[in-house]
């Protein structure tokens, strides 16, 4: 399949019969989905795509025709005829997807890194004699076998299976025409009926309903005659449908529909819950009282369980089209006349076509996404729970849909406010001259299912992520325009994962780890489509809400912080996301050499600049509060993501690193704009005149706002490790001291909490000061405030470095004076005080791992002697845990 010719939007003549059927199975069946309405379906899509010829069962089964029924499975009955006679003729990939409890081989000697994987089949024919190998039974599935993918691994494998692509008769040189023409036809059919029938299904299953609106959504999800060949009558029967959000509990299902079915049958309740959990969705009831069925969807929705109430035959037409996908991955993992390939070509070659919509009633004309509905949508943005479905992001979500399928426009995406234009793509222009399947002006089969992907249940979200799986390495075309599809929507796609997604655990945005870790494929992003610069602003204002305030009490504009953003573990896939990408070398060198990057990221991570800063409680108790804990997880993923920016600049010209610093350090000293709310003052800059024996500006951590986290410092720290210690002299001794200010009031406050100065704000400020010192951080954040404050205090003047350390210790007056009273310290606290001092000092001179640029093998041994002092330490918890940041 070449998805980047010009010819792919060849057509096929749909075939009659089967569009006529898809119309009026719901009806024949009278709108119940069952055994008997599948073995039909089946038995119709596989008689198309046979051109109504059983004779052409012989491609397909050595004994045919065969008897289709709801069980049938191709692969199965291919494999049971066929056994070891099927090979892949012409493949030069395995593909293999994982199965839960399928054995998962790894080489470490030839795998680039440890997603490479092989199956069993794949590994025993290659030879892997005296290589690390390693194998497993992984919980998840999903997972693809890597063999023959060549950025995979780094050297040929050799495997005899996938070794060389065969050059004998391809199956389109076999196969009849018209029998090619039935399966392009029908498999094309098939993706536009799927597309026609969830176009119309609603992403908001709690908004509010009506009869009037129950009755209007039916009417607009009547098929076209146009395309059918067949009017869709009008259905007058109904159904409350329940949807699983995997939060709710099974005896609250339970309780819930027994009272809103008014029966104490508790086998019934249970039985529904145990089918919401395990597919996904189930039919409460069915009736033509549309009333009736919302009083029932009432008595869930008050407890904010997502339930909807719809025609029974668009329900029953979403369960068709489970069978469907069902059929289309079956196909995907069947051979024709030998060639196991051919079909699944014919799918992904269908997939990036355009979709030729059959509605009757289309959607595409609603009202555009207008700028003053933006401007609503942001301000109402500030109130969405991240955990729950809510009407103003769903809404959005669908016009975005709606606008995608207008033909004069491009692909929209949020209009965000950012702050300069360094966020804007240069290559844009570049774009228009793309194929079809790679232009993201092009409207494509592909992006609608990755759209639609709310509007799924749970089962089908996870027969739709195999679908997009099996061909990942088994077509690396159309993996590349797969990706490239995904990026086009990305900021859609996270935005929805973020605040909108029942389950999470099922969303298509994890297809991210299978795009952004194949090498080209983050090249082409970042180079060609500027995805670098859509992932961090999807980040970005994902965060700031996309608002920002007019001024501060300091009279700059200030940024307005989502906080229930702030506190989804969701968004670690995000960071995750830019992870990924960070760590190829191509994009890694586009990071220090576009200058725009480190101005995008200064941006980012200042919106995490002092974050979770407290003040001392002197006189009362501070209330337990727990959330403080969620808000650690993405300080963890800032931390991450700041130490591999940082990492771009390991082998970047001497001028790149010096604009990186240039820039951050301006951006710290005199930010554009102030994170409004509870982050420590950003004032750092000494005075011109400034006293040497107090050279720092007046903070007092005791008395003052205070945080652990300085992520612009940790990345300017990380930079300044590449440079040569020389080349410090740069900036001026007011510009130092500046620099290492705010990470000494970290290590001061650490030192006050150690002493139990801080004992009245409570357990969370302890477990703070923990999570800045825990092993899983300490590279990324601690570290790094400890080399930048190495660094300053190498280049400063003795005394007056000194003098800082003893200023921000609050010891100054003490030091000066004969008396051994202190202010704050009282006469316990105040020698420990001046051993945390003396020790910090100490520190300063002895911790020069980072200030001498260790090799890899040296720090490892540092690391394990440093932990041996305080007993035996396992040698898996070891690496994993104390050496995440060594590279």
């Amino acid at each position: 399949m070449d998805v980047s010719s010009e010819n792919d939007t060849a057509e096929y003549k749909a075939p009659e019969r089967l569009l006529k059927f898809l119309v009026k199975n719901a009806e024949r069946h009278q709108y119940d989905f069952n055994d008997e309405s599948a073995s039909h379906l089946l038995q119709e899509v596989y008689m198309s795509l046979l051109n109504y010829d059983e004779s052409n069962w012989k491609y397909l089964v050595k004994e045919g025709p065969v008897s289709v029924t709801s069980k049938f499975r191709l692969p199965e009955v291919q494999k049971r005829q066929f056994g070891d006679e099927i090979t892949d003729l012409g493949s030069e990939v395995c593909g293999h997807v994982f199965r839960n409890g399928e054995p998962v081989y790894r080489c470490r000697t030839c795998a680039m890194d440890n997603t490479c994987v092989l199956c069993a089949r794949c590994f025993r024919n290659t030879n892997h004699d005296g290589h690390e190998t390693h194998v497993s039974i992984p919980t998840d599935s999903n997972g693809i076998c890597d063999c023959g993918d060549p950025e995979a691994w780094k050297v040929p494998l050799g495997c005899s299976i996938h070794a060389s692509k065969d050059d004998g008769p391809k199956a389109e040189d076999v196969l009849p025409r018209e029998l090619q023409e039935s399966i392009h036809s029908t498999i094309s059919t098939v993706l536009d009926f799927i597309l026609d029938v969830f176009n119309c299904s609603p992403i908001n299953l709690k908004a509010t309903q009506t009869v009037d609106s129950v009755l209007e959504d039916e009417r607009r999800s009547r098929l076209s005659e146009t395309k059918y060949f067949v009017e869709d009558e009008q259905c007058s029967v109904f159904r409350v449908m329940l949807w699983n959000d995997e939060k709710h509990k099974f005896d609250d299902v339970i309780r819930l529909t027994m009272e809103a079915m008014n029966t104490n049958d508790w086998s019934f309740g249970e039985q529904v819950a145990q089918r919401v959990n395990s597919i996904g969705r189930f039919a409460v009831s069915t009736s033509r009282s549309i009333d009736d069925l919302l009083d029932i969807a009432q008595v869930f929705a008050k407890v904010d369980l997502a339930v909807n109430v719809r025609s029974a035959r668009d329900f029953f037409r979403e369960n068709d089209c489970g069978t469907l996908i069902l059929w289309l991955y079956d196909l995907m993992e069947s051979q024709i006349c030998g060639y196991k390939g051919f079909l699944r070509d014919i799918i992904c070659d269908e997939l990036v076509k355009c979709w030729n919509s059959g509605l009757k009633h289309p959607t595409y004309d609603e009202p555009n996404l207008t700028t003053p509905y933006r401007k609503r949508f942001r301000q109402m943005n500030d109130g969405l729970n991240v955990e729950d479905f809510r009407p103003v992001v769903l809404r959005n979500i669908r016009q975005l849909i709606n606008e995608r399928r207008r033909m004069h426009s491009a692909l929209p995406t949020e209009r965000i406010t950012l702050p300069g234009d360094y966020w804007k793509s240069p290559r844009e222009e570049g774009l228009k001259v793309l194929s079809m399947a790679e232009s993201p002006y092009s409207r494509l089969r592909l992006d609608y299912f990755f759209l639609y992907d709310l509007k799924y249940w749970k089962n089908l979200r996870n027969l739709l992520s195999e679908l997009y799986v099996v061909p990942l390495n088994q077509n690396l075309q159309f993996k590349r325009a797969m990706a490239i599809r995904f990026s086009i929507l990305y900021k859609t796609l996270s935005r929805a994962f973020l605040f909108a997604d029942r389950e999470p655990e099922h969303s298509v945005t994890f297809l991210s780890v299978q795009f952004f870790t194949t090498p080209s494929l983050a090249e082409l992003l970042v180079l060609r489509y500027d995805f670098l610069t859509t992932a961090n602003s999807s980040l970005y204002s994902l965060f700031t809400c996309q608002k920002r305030s007019r001024s501060t009490e300091t009279g700059g504009p200030s940024i307005e912080i989502n906080q229930r953003a702030l506190v989804s573990q969701r968004n670690a896939m995000l960071f995750g996301d830019l992870g990924y990408l960070l760590m190829h070398p191509s994009v890694m060198g586009l990071v220090h050499s576009d200058k725009r990057f480190i101005k995008q990221y200064s941006d980012l991570f200042h919106l995490f600049q002092g974050i979770l800063c407290h003040v001392r409680a002197v006189h009362e108790h501070v209330e337990w509060d727990s959330s403080i804990y969620k808000l650690l997880f993405v300080i963890y993923s800032v931390a991450k993501l700041g130490h591999k920016v940082a990492c771009c600049y390991s082998s970047a010209p001497y001028e790149d690193m010096l604009y990186a610093c240039n820039y951050l350090i301006d951006f710290i000293l005199q930010p554009v704009h102030q994170n409004k709310k509870e982050t420590e003052p950003s004032a750092c800059l000494p005075a011109a005149d400034y006293n040497e024996t107090t050279p720092l500006v007046e903070h007092k951590v005791s008395s003052d706002s205070v945080s652990f986290y300085h992520p612009l410092h940790w990345v300017l720290s990380g930079i300044m490790k590449f440079m040569n210690p020389s080349r410090l002299s740069t900036w001026d001794d007011r510009t130092k001291l500046a620099l290492m200010d705010h990470p000494l009031r970290a290590f001061v406050w650490l030192a006050q909490i150690d002493v139990g100065l801080w004992v009245r704000n409570g357990a969370k400020v302890r477990g703070m000061a923990h999570h800045y010192k825990h092993l899983t951080i300490y590279d990324y954040a601690f570290d790094k405030d400890l080399l930048l404050v190495q660094l300053m205090v190498s280049t400063l003047p003795p005394d007056l470095a000194l003098n800082a350390i003893v200023q921000r210790f609050e010891l100054t007056d003490w030091v000066a004076s004969v008396s051994y009273e202190h202010s704050v310290y009282d006469s316990e606290r105040l020698p420990l005080m001046v051993e945390k001092l003396l020790l910090m000092i100490v520190g300063l001179i002895t911790e020069r791992e980072q200030l001498q640029q260790l090799s890899v093998e040296e720090l490892i041994k540092n690391r394990i002697a440093q932990q041996l002092v305080f007993g035996p330490v396992g040698v898996f918890l070891t690496f994993a845990t104390y050496f995440g940041a060594v590279h």
